[in-house]
């Protein structure tokens, strides 16, 4: 007589690295189906199996939990575990070579497909409970993410979940600072409470504070030209007077802090409420002043239509 599985009893699942037909066979008939990671062999040590459980792992359990919480425990997130930091400084290693063979040209993440694929990957990780084992390696992550302008939604939220877990670092002021001057980053970090006073609770260091006063020189610049006339300006005066105030730089470095008073001089040229704008401190921008200048000076500018012939 053969045994019949019951057809209420819900599928259960074993995974394998490897293919047995004869034990596929057993296992289907008490109702259990194979996942089998590696059907060719390719992988031979222990590190490299350990490796592929990581990785069917982490798509599992995303897969699983959109949300990032634990199935059946509302509210309490998964773990960030070494499989993201693996997976993650994969994808920035090959940013990083791509970087390096560019000679010419503003840097910018090489591939929308890679793009769209490592975005989601750290949507997943900045969503997670990070462990105290793996500080090191989120900071060391969001370190290398500013260093390749890959400034987004995805990595504002990690570097946000770091702060709370493990409060202010420089590497996380300076990527708020780069967040906060666009558009897409900015607004994941103004459309919901985050903790200002640990974002600006450290110092930048000099070459830090001189790339954010660089780029705010040249939105300057494309404000003066026409080209552009975006708020990013205006978040960027924030940072600026920030630096300048000492909130998030040692002002003993005269010669940064000069150039910094140099640009919000020169800014407020064309907005008087650059020069006069006081960042409230450990808190979030308060631009309003500024943005209206802006939107007027945009207005005041004459369309094709306006134009006699």
């Amino acid at each position: 007589m053969q045994w019949r599985f019951p057809s209420d009893r819900p599928l259960s699942f074993i995974v394998t690295f490897t293919l047995n037909p004869v034990l596929e066979r057993l296992y289907q008939e008490v109702g259990i189906e194979i996942i089998c990671l590696d059907p060719e062999g390719k992988t031979t040590s222990q590190e490299e199996k350990t490796d592929l459980l990581s990785q069917f792992m982490l798509e599992l359990s995303s897969l699983a939990c959109l949300d990032s919480n634990i199935p059946g425990q509302s509210g309490i997130r998964q773990f960030y575990s070494r499989a993201i930091t693996r997976h993650v400084n994969q994808k920035l290693q090959e940013a990083e070579s791509n970087l390096a063979s560019q000679t010419r040209g503003r840097r910018r993440w090489a591939s929308p497909v890679d793009e769209i694929e490592f975005d989601r990957l750290l949507m997943s990780a900045a969503r997670r409970s990070i462990p105290n084992s793996l500080k090191a390696d989120v900071l060391n992550i969001i370190e290398r993410l500013a260093t390749i302008n890959f400034v987004k939604p995805s990595s504002t939220m990690l570097a946000i979940n770091y702060a709370k877990t493990f409060g202010s670092d420089d590497k996380i002021s300076y990527i708020i600072a780069r967040a906060i001057s666009l558009e897409n980053p900015r607004l994941a970090l103004m459309e919901r409470p985050v903790p200002w006073n640990i974002l600006w609770g450290s110092r930048l260091t000099r070459s830090q504070a001189e790339h954010i006063i660089k780029r705010s020189e040249t939105e300057l610049k494309s404000h003066r030209e026409d080209e552009v006339r975006d708020h990013d300006l205006a978040f960027l005066a924030d940072v600026v007077h920030r630096i300048i105030s000492g909130e998030i730089f040692d002002i003993s470095q005269t010669e940064v802090v000069d150039m910094a008073t140099r640009f919000v001089s020169e800014a407020s040229n064309i907005y008087p409420s650059i020069g006069s704008y006081v960042p409230p401190k450990g808190d979030a921008p308060k631009v309003d002043a500024i943005i209206s200048e802006i939107d007027e000076l945009e207005e005041e500018e004459p369309t094709e239509e306006d134009v006699p012939f």
